[in-house]
């Protein structure tokens, strides 16, 4: 099986969510990101594009995720 990895950096939405599923523990949460960029020509930031997404952590990932993350 192929596996794809990607790191999004943003802000808590939700608080995560303990379950377990085919006797395996899975944790869910949804994250916020915007990209944002240095507009030369107005001499100021500016906010690009909203990326929403719901996150699934499964068996070990599960297990470090729930007490690292947490809605602020």
């Amino acid at each position: 099986m192929f596996e794809t990895s990607v790191a999004v950096a943003g802000t808590v939405l939700t608080e995560p969510r303990d379950r377990e599923v085919g006797g395996n523990r899975v944790i869910s949460f949804v994250v916020a990101s915007n990209s944002r960029r240095y507009d030369r020509s107005g001499e100021q930031w500016v906010d690009g594009d909203r990326l929403v997404a719901t996150i699934y952590c499964r068996r070990r990932v599960a297990d470090g995720v729930s007490g690292a993350i947490g809605k602020m």
